[in-house]
């Protein structure tokens, strides 16, 4: 308990800023206004740069791939904190209407390091300003909140897996992990549920509505030796 207090502590002194709430969504033009808290606990002045990006889908490994948007209006965008105070930051969607289909936003927080040296013989300031660290929260816009449907196409088989493409078929984002759903391989022997070994390196991803990646999964001993005909996927629900 005492070692987790102090890496706990270590934590606050290492992240100095705070934004909250890390997650919101906005599901009815009523509800367009959105106010973030951005807080400085610190006995020092910290620097802010506020933006929004929108995620349109993901490279091949698994990464965001983002755009600037017009959909929001956010601000301030750059402010100075004083020490342990807080600010709101606001964001306004100005779009007539919400998307049928889900989209998905980051609402970033970075925290600059200033660096301030005054020049004794001319007055002269020089400001210097570097990126230290970012917060990132997601932002959900429309979309059918009903059920989430998964599909998946067998593209190819490894050596040691196989190559599927997985699509969301639902109106909504999906953050596709086996603690979120269920993977059963259906093979010519039956149907194998799979675990978390199988999914390799990837940790999870957030596939927006509509969108299909391409993804692997590593063959286990259940596997091995068996023709695999198909994969079904089941939304655990809360």
């Amino acid at each position: 308990m005492k070692f987790m207090l102090v890496g706990l502590l270590n934590l606050q002194f290492i992240f100095a800023i705070n934004l909250t709430p890390m997650v919101h969504e906005i599901g009815s033009l009523k509800k367009r206004n959105i106010t973030y808290r951005i807080s400085n606990p610190e006995k020092s002045l910290a620097a802010v740069e506020c933006k929004i990006l929108e995620v349109v889908g993901h490279d091949k490994l698994g990464q965001e791939i983002r755009k600037e948007t017009t959909d929001m209006v956010l601000y301030p965008s750059q402010f100075i904190l004083k020490a342990e105070t807080s600010r709101n930051l606001r964001l306004n969607y100005i779009k007539k209407f919400l998307p049928k289909k889900q989209k998905v936003y980051r609402v970033i927080a970075n925290q600059l390091a200033l660096n301030l040296t005054n020049k004794s013989k001319s007055k002269d300031v020089q400001a210097g300003v570097k990126f230290l660290y970012s917060y990132e929260g997601l932002l959900f816009v429309g979309g059918d909140n009903s059920d989430i449907t998964l599909q998946a196409q067998i593209k190819a088989e490894t050596a040691d897996g196989f190559i599927l493409d997985l699509s969301n078929k639902s109106l909504v984002s999906a953050f596709v992990h086996v603690n979120h759903f269920d993977f059963y391989a259906q093979t010519n022997k039956g149907e194998i549920k799979l675990g978390k070994k199988d999914f390799g390196k990837m940790k999870g991803i957030r596939l927006l509505a509509d969108e299909t990646f391409i993804w692997s999964f590593h063959k286990d001993a259940a596997l091995k030796g068996l023709q695999l005909k198909g994969m079904r996927i089941v939304h655990k629900k809360k």
